[in-house]
């Protein structure tokens, strides 16, 4: 009789006797150069190097192709190579620890003052520019001068009573009458003139209001007169109206 062995499996030569398992790995040169051969029973596997994969016959090991499969090199360009890959990254960067990404050279922190001399290293994408430090109310123009910043500009300076006023270097608050600066000199604020103005209101009594003030009478139906600084009896006169509301005198 004859055994007929299965693939990876062979007869003893010139003797009767069992199939036994072939050593495919000590008679070729498979996974060479890139991998290791590893004996299974019945057959072989091929243990690769890193940057490589078993083919697809699984007898040798080729390069995998990471610029393909990944996404490498944000920011600059992968290049394949045999058993790894290379980021070429565009000028100001350089490859990450990971060398799998590029990242931004900050120059000004590398190369130190010496970089920009007298004025000051900012650093930007790729690159660097040296800005001269300007005064307070100034910043650095495109052509490297100190120019004007126009506080104004933003509506939220001065509030809603008040005028902004841009001045060189700075700004100012005008405010609306009944109103003063805030110590902060960005908004205006309400004059108390009850507190300010003592006596404004005579024998009346002085009510602050929002931008102005009033000056109101106690005893109902009197009205105040502010040529005389006293409540007097209602009268019809020009300007004047039995029963009229309370009113601030006139500036």
């Amino acid at each position: 009789f004859r055994c007929s062995c299965a693939p990876g499996y062979r007869a003893p030569s010139g003797r009767p006797g069992p199939c036994a398992d072939v050593n495919e790995c000590l008679e070729g040169d498979f996974c060479f150069p890139h991998g290791e051969c590893l004996n299974t029973d019945g057959s072989f596997a091929c243990t690769c190097a890193p940057g490589y994969r078993p083919g697809p016959r699984g007898a040798s090991c080729l390069d995998v192709d990471e610029c393909s499969e990944e996404d490498l090199c944000q920011s600059g360009i992968c290049t394949n190579t045999d058993g790894s890959f290379e980021c070429v990254c565009p000028p100001g960067h350089r490859a990450g620890p990971d060398l799998a990404s590029c990242l931004d050279v900050d120059e000004c922190r590398e190369r130190g003052p010496a970089l920009c001399g007298s004025q000051r290293c900012e650093n930007s994408p790729g690159s660097y520019r040296c800005v001269r430090d300007c005064d307070p109310g100034y910043h650095a123009g495109p052509e490297g001068t100190c120019d004007d910043v126009d506080e104004c500009r933003n509506r939220s300076f001065c509030g809603a009573h008040a005028v902004c006023q841009n001045l060189p270097g700075s700004f100012q608050c005008l405010c609306d009458q009944g109103y003063e600066g805030a110590r902060d000199g960005r908004h205006c604020v309400d004059v108390n003139e009850c507190e300010t103005l003592q006596g404004v209101c005579g024998a009346a009594l002085c009510e602050n209001v929002e931008g102005s003030f009033l000056c109101v009478c106690p005893n109902s139906p009197e009205e105040f007169d502010p040529m005389t600084g006293r409540c007097v009896p209602p009268r019809t006169s020009a300007g004047t109206f039995p029963g009229s509301q309370p009113q601030a005198p006139a500036s």
